[in-house]
């Protein structure tokens, strides 16, 4: 009786713990309106979701943010009271956060998902940059590539012989005459089958 006596005066005069809970879907990665999710893909992207929310550069952030609100919280001690974990069969990541009061709980869980998908936006940046350079290299050689065959296109076009030249003029019977003798053409005669 002392003990239950002791427990409830414990338990009354301990300070109430709030809890916040924040979710995240993952949205899986699809081509197109008509194709089917690849799961394994899916998995992995979850899972590495997953352990990027839980990284430490995170808490360490969120700790950061905090202590400038007047609540001094160690990097440590936050990973330590925050729970963050994928409920079965789903793809969804929920992150709780068990705090005194139950503002810090709050603004806690809303820090910890504002870091992460800014840090999400970054490295998303960083991969849309690599792949704009690549494609910027890719294009700058295949410019190179069409402007030195316009080069050599033009150094040909300019060692050959016009075969019409305009001060001759089209109707010269002379320039008709020479055009069966030149070798690069060949005249076909004309032949009409019904």
């Amino acid at each position: 009786m002392a003990v239950t006596l002791i427990s409830s005066v414990c338990f009354f005069l301990s300070p109430r713990q709030y809890q916040a809970e924040g979710f995240l879907q993952i949205i899986p990665p699809i081509a197109s309106f008509d194709e089917k999710v690849d799961r394994d893909l899916f998995e992995t992207i979850i899972i590495s979701h997953l352990q990027m929310i839980q990284s430490a550069f995170i808490a360490k952030k969120v700790s950061a943010a905090i202590s400038a609100k007047n609540v001094k919280l160690d990097p440590m001690e936050l990973e330590q009271q925050m729970k963050i974990a994928r409920p079965p069969k789903s793809n969804l990541i929920a992150v709780t956060a068990t705090f005194s009061s139950p503002d810090t709980a709050v603004n806690i869980v809303s820090l910890w998902i504002q870091n992460y998908l800014a840090s999400v936006r970054k490295s998303n940046i960083n991969v849309a940059l690599s792949q704009v350079r690549n494609m910027l290299k890719k294009a700058q050689s295949v410019l190179m590539e069409v402007q030195a065959k316009t080069e050599q296109l033009k150094m040909h076009a300019d060692k050959m012989t016009p075969l019409v030249e305009l001060d001759r003029g089209v109707d010269n019977n002379q320039l008709w005459r020479d055009i069966p003798t030149m070798p690069s053409i060949k005249l076909k005669p004309f032949s009409s089958s019904h």
